[in-house]
């Protein structure tokens, strides 16, 4: 095995995505619990085309509940950037009281 960096848990357990260290992508390894961990072969699950990368302890990417990777991207140039806060979207989607 080559290693990785910038371990996350799948949100449903039994699995851990990571970087490869010795390409750009993003690998997958199924893990068992029992006496002793139980790794499976590590499979990529997608290429990294150049987002940025994070440490061990602060990533640029995370794992959804479906299994979609939400990476975090750097915009490069000059482009003036923004950020929405939609507040009430709870209540107005029925989801809160």
């Amino acid at each position: 095995m080559a290693g990785g960096t910038e371990p996350v848990w799948h949100p449903k357990g039994g699995e851990v995505v990571y970087r490869a260290t010795t390409s750009r992508d993003f690998m997958s390894v199924a893990v068992r619990a029992g006496e002793a961990l139980a790794p499976a072969a590590p499979r990529v699950l997608a290429s990294d085309a150049g987002t940025t990368r994070g440490s061990l302890d602060h990533t640029m990417y995370d794992v959804a509940a479906d299994g979609r990777l939400l990476v975090f991207q750097v915009a490069s140039g000059n482009r003036r950037r923004s950020l929405r806060v939609v507040l009430g979207w709870g209540r107005a989607a029925g989801l809160v009281p």
